[in-house]
């Protein structure tokens, strides 16, 4: 019989990306507008990096948030193995 890898009890946790898609969104919108500018004005191409570093600073920032909570929790609960991965079928009935 083998060992259970599952502590019981423990209930499984998923990070919300909905902030990180409107992040992207956001972006998404402001970048479209300054390209459109971008063929006559070089100030806009130093505006389209300065909207880039801000995405990836927020993102890099959610992440970073994300997974010392995720972290934190697994300590807590004494777990010391974190799986991540898809599940194809997680939707399928049995």
């Amino acid at each position: 019989m083998s060992a259970n890898p599952n502590k019981s009890g423990f209930i499984p946790r998923l990070v919300n990306g909905h902030p990180m898609k409107s992040v992207n969104q956001c972006y998404n919108k402001q970048a479209a507008k300054l390209q459109k500018k971008m063929n006559s004005n070089h100030h806009t191409l130093r505006e389209l990096e300065r909207v880039a570093s801000k995405r990836t600073k927020r993102i890099e920032h959610y992440i970073h948030i994300a997974s010392k909570h995720m972290i934190d929790l697994l300590v807590t609960e004494e777990i010391g193995t974190l799986i991540i991965g898809k599940n194809l079928s997680w939707k399928q009935a049995l």
